[in-house]
């Protein structure tokens, strides 16, 4: 079995290879940046094919950053062919391993990158598919992939995963009813197949009804209502309750606000005498 080997650190730090003298250099900075791209690509392709996800998205990322710190030192616009290519292709294989380790969205946002540039972008846009059918997008997968069937009817693997994403959006249309319906009968106080549980008794066994055990409390309720009735009549019956007259309402209230302060005075009083008791 083949061995993995740490890559060396001209490997894991691109910037490393102009400083090491080792002749791979330019004049004009961007290829050694560029190898150092590619030379990580090669080390996460490594990675993936020996199923090291996670490693290989790892290199993959690292191989971006190699690649835009050297269009920084470049200091030109104007990028190669080759240099397009290989940052697509890092961005495809990117978008691949987060497929791998279950990432959708970070797929997803790694073919937008590519199909930004490159609309007809076949991989990407099957990527993206895929990354729409983890996000339970189903719609846009179907349309990218009918789209592709469009322009390529013999396409596979697109026509396969066209399949899956309709089977897997009737499924979760399913489970999407399912859980509505016991959501309904849990509302309704029944459960999905559960049957109703009230005992269903013959018209026949009222006959066993002892008739005093069932009129038990009724004489009292009857006798109660009976007295409230009575009382109502004589209250109507009878002579009016009188109104009460105050004809000196400053008298009344300084007889009430004597009361108060003769209260208030004896409270006062109790309270001293026992503050004194208490100190000695």
């Amino acid at each position: 079995k083949n061995q993995f080997r740490e890559p060396e650190a001209y490997l894991l730090h691109p910037w490393m290879t102009t400083a090491s003298g080792d002749g791979e250099g330019t004049k004009d900075g961007l290829i050694n940046e560029e190898l150092s791209a590619a030379r990580l690509k090669a080390c996460g392709n490594e990675s993936y094919q020996r199923g090291e996800f996670t490693l290989a998205v790892d290199f993959w990322n690292r191989a971006i950053k190699a690649h835009v710190d050297g269009m920084s030192s470049a200091g030109s616009p104007v990028l190669s062919q080759e240099s397009i290519d290989l940052e697509r292709s890092i961005y495809l294989n990117l978008a691949q391993g987060y497929l791998k380790l279950g990432d959708h969205a970070k797929a997803f946002r790694a073919c937008q990158v590519v199909l930004h540039e490159d609309p007809s972008n076949t991989k990407a846009r099957y990527r993206t598919a895929e990354s729409c059918l983890g996000l339970r997008r189903f719609d846009d997968a179907l349309k990218l992939l009918s789209a592709m069937l469009q322009a390529d009817p013999l396409h596979g693997e697109a026509a396969r995963l066209f399949q899956r994403v309709k089977a897997a959006k009737r499924q979760d249309a399913k489970r999407e009813q399912e859980l509505a319906k016991r959501m309904s009968a849990g509302a309704n106080g029944f459960s999905e197949n559960r049957l109703d549980e009230t005992p269903k008794l013959p018209l026949a066994h009222l006959e066993c009804f002892d008739a005093a055990t069932v009129g038990h409390g009724t004489e009292t309720a009857e006798l109660a209502a009976r007295a409230a009735v009575e009382r109502e009549a004589r209250l109507a019956a009878g002579p009016a309750l009188p109104e009460p007259k105050v004809l000196d309402f400053d008298s009344f209230r300084e007889k009430a606000l004597a009361r108060s302060r003769k209260y208030n005075s004896h409270t006062a009083r109790m309270r001293q005498r026992r503050g004194g008791a208490e100190r000695s």
